[in-house]
């Protein structure tokens, strides 16, 4: 997948797979390999998540050594800096962390956020990215599809300033390269055709609209990967081959970093004509724009 403006409208470039596509873990393990042989400075950013550490064990359990880095802020992500901990003991692999004060860098962060047009919680990505050696390059965690459905209808969402866009962006305004594995087309089919998610699409309403939710609550289907998927899927492949932490949603007491950043660069691509345009020939491309019109009451800015 690749993203990109085209006079003034954003964009995602969709292109078909070039072979038959296997399991998740297995697409995983394939690009993991595929980076090794492409790139010999990767630095994965471990965080310690599920998904930093399924992209872990895909380098480590194929004979791939990989350094990993961390970015530690004292008194606001110490949970993140144990689970880290405990990983690096799990799995025995070399990580280094780099440490900050988070209120002395609010400023810089904030700047970096103005500059790159980014979420002020991705640029500390950049921030940090900007203290790594020269010439090493970020592999970032799995990540999931962004799944939402409107008016009952799945769809899959990309947006300029969504997290796994907005922390590439980051990286890569540092002058370093960014890997993502969700944005290798073989690795987005195999998650989208995955039974756990298909499982997930089939279900929604039960989840949707269910008496169990607090009066005027409900569901967001942009979290119900993260929330109900990740870990059922997680464990299912990887088994006990990873450590399942209780779930943070980032730096857990950032909290002035925690507001929204969002504009009206949002994709929509239904499901089933996502995974129709992953099917087809790798030499054909499709070119998806963003909404016309004011966005911000589209559920992923609720």
């Amino acid at each position: 997948m690749k993203f990109g403006f085209d006079d003034n409208k954003f964009y995602v470039e969709v292109n078909g797979c070039s072979r038959e596509v296997r399991s998740l873990k297995e697409e995983v393990k394939i690009e993991a390999r595929r980076l090794h042989a492409l790139d010999s400075n990767l630095l994965l950013a471990l965080s310690a998540g599920l998904d930093s550490q399924v992209i872990l064990h895909s380098f480590l359990s194929q004979g791939i050594g990989i350094e990993s880095v961390f970015f530690h802020m004292p008194g606001f992500n110490d949970n993140e800096y144990e689970n880290v901990r405990a990983v690096q003991k799990k799995f025995g692999n070399r990580v280094t962390v780099y440490t900050e004060d988070a209120t002395k860098i609010r400023k810089a962060v904030d700047q970096l956020s103005v500059e790159l047009d980014i979420n002020p919680a991705h640029a500390i990505h950049a921030y940090f990215c900007s203290k790594l050696p020269e010439g090493r390059n970020v592999v970032q965690g799995l990540a999931q599809p962004n799944f939402c459905v409107k008016d009952g209808k799945p769809y899959i969402l990309h947006s300029y300033f969504d997290p796994d866009i907005g922390r590439k962006r980051a990286v890569e305004g540092t002058g370093r390269l960014s890997y993502n594995f969700l944005f290798t087309n073989e690795v987005m089919l195999s998650y989208l055709t995955d039974p756990f998610f298909s499982s997930m699409v089939r279900s929604w309403n039960y989840l949707d609209n269910n008496g169990l939710q607090r009066k005027g609550t409900k569901v967001k289907s942009l979290w119900a990967c993260e929330v109900y998927v990740k870990p059922l899927q997680y464990a299912h492949l990887w088994k006990d081959h990873l450590l399942y932490f209780p779930k943070y949603a980032g730096s857990e007491k950032l909290t002035f970093w925690h507001k929204l950043y969002a504009k009206d660069n949002i994709v929509l691509i239904p499901l089933d004509e996502y995974c129709n345009l992953l099917k087809v020939n790798n030499t054909l491309s499709q070119r998806v724009y963003q909404l016309d019109g004011p966005q911000h009451n589209t559920e992923y800015f609720n």
